[in-house]
């Protein structure tokens, strides 16, 4: 028999409550809880496995998008995603699309509905911001003058139209920043394009 302190069940419900109801095996270590302490609460408190080394609350509303970044720390929300959850398009995307640093295996995504675009680490967090999905949960996502430059960058693999229409809605925002928009656009590379797009809608 697994003996469980209150202070262990305390920290527990903490972080339960920090994450929305989901708890991850490796927060156990990082909160002073074992292995065999954090298992017996899971079954106590009657958890559900949602994925590998999570679980869930039954009462819990199932957010892929949270999960999916539960799963994979690393990852930024980025393309139509982002879009989606910035409010900027109402397409609850089917694939996930997500940035992350070079060199990781895209297969890793893919497999659970991620479709990785990958750029290199120094410029991985340029322009992250916190998200809520529909859920009400924060994930890391890019601010919309991030987006549109990743739209941009990727505009011949997609929707041919995906990119106009994003760039016309965007200019007719009042809280637009065009300065800002042309500097991720310096950084990557794409200053001339996104000029090009503007001089047509501005």
């Amino acid at each position: 028999m697994v003996i469980v302190s209150k202070a262990q069940k305390d920290r527990f419900r903490e972080v339960l409550r920090f994450r929305h109801g989901y708890i991850l095996a490796k927060d156990a270590e990082r909160y002073g809880i074992s292995y065999q302490a954090f298992f017996s609460l899971v079954k106590e408190l009657s958890l559900e496995k949602a994925a590998p080394g999570i679980y869930v609350q039954l009462s819990v509303i199932p957010d892929s998008l949270y999960l999916f970044s539960l799963r994979h720390p690393h990852i930024v929300y980025s393309h139509s995603t982002a879009l989606y959850l910035l409010g900027f398009s109402d397409r609850d995307p089917l694939i996930k699309e997500i940035t992350v640093a070079k060199g990781q295996n895209p297969k890793t995504y893919a497999k659970e509905g991620g479709k990785a675009h990958f750029v290199e680490k120094k410029l991985l967090d340029l322009g992250v911001v916190s998200a809520a999905t529909p859920q009400g949960n924060s994930v890391p996502c890019y601010n919309l003058e991030r987006t549109l430059v990743d739209l941009v960058r990727s505009r011949n693999k997609g929707d041919p139209d995906l990119v106009p229409a994003a760039l016309k809605n965007y200019v007719k925002l009042k809280e637009r920043k065009i300065p800002l928009l042309l500097e991720y656009a310096k950084a990557f590379r794409v200053e001339k394009v996104i000029n090009s797009y503007l001089e047509v809608l501005l």
